[in-house]
């Protein structure tokens, strides 16, 4: 469920996301700036997983829990601050 509820929250944080940046960005480089955002998004998910895994390992399964319910929490805090 809360793999669904980020992948959710995601969905709807990444476009705002975009759109307000390259709103703000210069014309000449929206090309070099959405480059960049598709390349650390795709980052994001291997390094993300590695280390949810490595504190799965070196620490406990609710250490883990908890840090992967802390991302979600501020995800969604973030999706709601800018929706305000």
């Amino acid at each position: 469920m809360g793999m669904l509820l980020a992948g959710f929250g995601m969905g709807q944080l990444n476009p705002k996301l975009n759109a307000g940046l390259l709103q703000r960005a210069p014309a000449e480089i929206v090309g070099s700036l959405q480059g960049l955002l598709m390349s650390l998004a795709t980052l994001a998910v291997p390094i993300g997983s590695i280390g949810i895994v490595l504190i799965y390992n070196v620490e406990s399964q609710q250490a883990a829990y908890g840090v992967s319910l802390g991302l979600l929490v501020l995800a969604a805090g973030c999706l709601i601050k800018r929706s305000a």
